[in-house]
């Protein structure tokens, strides 16, 4: 769905917007797993059979590149848009599934004109990813200008040549007072260049299996 370039001035809290459907096949989820998400119930159609989702699912970056890419295909931020300084509350509460038929919807939740550079301003962003049974599949929130993330940050470009690291510091770890067999390690990644700088980071909660 083309829509007009939208420039800060007319974005107003309540607002809301759709993209258009795309399809999700199993060859995309294979191949995006085979190079970011080597797991194998994102790999394997047999291996995730024995999985926590009883077959091949799509990995939640994946399925968040999607979204992205819905939204910039709208052409509402071509020309305007500025950069995001990060993302919160990012939320996969269903798996996608190959076949799964996926689009987004964008709300404004907020509005805010730099009080330095009148040229621009910051809209804060609500995203929904719905399936073509309007199940909701993943939610996030953004500043254009596991089960999730939180705190996302860009901290500084990442270019040509650059030589990146992620060292992971573990911040709390929890046993599922309902099942013991499973519990949940929240993780800091901090993502860093040849230089020492700091480019990323992130808080991600990710649910382990138990020795038990």
């Amino acid at each position: 769905m083309k829509l007009k370039p939208m420039y800060f001035e007319d974005f107003s809290v309540g607002m809301t917007f759709q993209t258009d459907e795309t399809l999700i096949s199993k060859k995309e989820i294979i191949d995006f797993a085979s190079k970011y998400d080597p797991q194998t119930f994102h790999l394997d159609e047999e291996e995730a059979k024995k999985g926590p989702f009883g077959q091949l699912t799509s990995s939640g970056f994946m399925t968040l590149g999607k979204s992205f890419t819905q939204i910039f295909k709208t052409d509402i931020f071509n020309g305007t848009g500025m950069g995001a300084w990060g993302l919160d509350e990012l939320r996969w509460t269903k798996p996608v599934y190959p076949n799964d038929v996926l689009k987004t919807t964008v709300e404004v939740l907020e509005t805010k004109k730099s009080s330095k550079n009148p040229t621009k301003g910051t809209v804060r962003l609500k995203q929904t990813v719905t399936n073509q049974n309007k199940e909701t599949v993943m939610t996030w929130r953004s500043g254009m200008g596991a089960w999730g993330l939180d705190e996302l940050r860009w901290t500084k470009p990442v270019y040509p040549n650059d030589v990146l690291k992620t060292t992971v510091e573990v911040l709390e770890t929890k046993k599922s007072s309902k099942n013991p067999t499973k519990g949940t390690v929240r993780l800091k990644q901090t993502v860093t260049n040849q230089n020492e700088e700091t480019v990323m980071t992130w808080i991600s909660n990710s649910m382990i299996k138990t020795k038990l």
